[in-house]
């Protein structure tokens, strides 16, 4: 165990590469461990099972300090502590998982020539942002190396479960591919496959990893449906907005093609102080120099053009002959 922090990190990112790429990688998990935790805190848990022990203990190291379902479960294949992943090769387990997964994580794509040096670049991210936290917790405000602390946390629990002793092995962790979506027979990613070997106790000691699996899963699928329908709200209501003043449009120039009916008498007044007296029916047609008078009963005779001043518009005011008000007139039958 290293007291200097610069090789310290060097020693974390080794260990992580030699879990990677060896068959049989149990001793690179205790070097790893050990790093962490140290040599004599870890005395009291050596024994039969003491390698179980540091399996448990990176799956838990995972868990809580990588973010990302997707992030965990790309190391744990390719360091064999996925349930199908133990005891296989890194370039069978690398191509196994990329054929497995890729529904499931979008960077992934099934037709990589090199699926193990595709993973490679994800993974060495991931564990670059990994050992940097760690750093954080294992070296204090004087730069002094202290134990993680997750030894004692996970000892707990093993021995609570098996108070002879630790096991030999333990049942891994199922993978998120293997979940099935309750009601969507399209997508199989959301209930947990019990027939798996990842429940009970067992799943508690494992970082209850297929749980939370499922409910960080079922979160992400109820927001990508919650967005899916406040996009479609939003482009409906603007589909609807534009067809309304479409129609609008539509209305106000049909309108000013037939024109507007009234019966005399009405005057039509300007902004300028003029007006014109129309004492028999009329229909008034706005047009871009003015506006056309046409006698209701021909409409193909007697038209009267009269131009509108710049940027005004005329006004039609129609009355009956007992009671009327023209606007900008008191009173038209004083006039008369």
């Amino acid at each position: 165990m290293a007291n200097d922090p610069d090789e310290t990190a060097t020693n974390l990112k080794d260990s992580l590469k030699d879990i990677r790429k060896l068959k049989n990688n149990r001793d690179a998990i205790a070097n790893l461990v050990e790093e962490l935790e140290g040599m004599d805190n870890l005395s009291p848990f050596r024994g039969e099972g003491y390698h179980t022990f540091c399996e448990v203990y990176l799956i838990r190291l995972l868990r809580k300090y990588v973010y990302g379902v997707e992030n965990q479960e790309m190391l744990l294949a390719v360091y064999g502590l996925l349930e199908g992943y133990k005891g296989k090769r890194i370039g069978e387990r690398c191509q196994e998982y990329v054929k497995a997964a890729y529904q499931f994580d979008k960077r992934i794509d099934p037709n990589w020539d090199d699926p193990n040096g595709s993973l490679k670049y994800y993974e060495e991210s991931i564990n670059k942002k990994l050992i940097k936290k760690l750093m954080a917790e294992i070296f204090d405000g004087e730069n002094q190396k202290i134990p993680l602390g997750l030894a004692e946390e996970i000892n707990k629990e093993l021995s609570r479960k098996f108070p002879g002793g630790f096991p030999k092995e333990l049942p891994l962790p199922a993978p998120q591919y293997l979940l099935k979506e309750v009601g969507d027979p399209k997508n199989k990613r959301a209930e947990i496959n019990t027939g798996h070997g990842n429940s009970g106790k067992d799943g508690e000691i494992m970082g209850k990893s297929a749980e939370d699996s499922r409910k960080r899963f079922s979160k992400r699928h109820i927001r990508k449906k919650f967005a899916v329908i406040i996009i479609t709200i939003v482009l409906v209501a603007i589909f609807a907005f534009i067809i309304f003043y479409d129609r609008l449009d539509k209305s106000a120039e049909e309108q000013s093609a037939n024109g507007s009916a009234f019966q005399p008498p009405a005057r039509i007044n300007y902004p300028d102080g003029t007006y014109i007296d129309v004492y028999e029916p009329m229909k008034i047609i706005n047009a871009e120099d003015g506006i056309i008078l046409v006698p209701i009963s021909d409409d193909d005779q007697s038209m009267e053009t009269r131009p509108l001043s710049d940027e005004t518009n005329s006004e039609a005011v129609s009355n009956s002959e007992d009671n009327f008000d023209l606007k900008g007139v008191n009173e038209y039958e004083k006039n008369h």
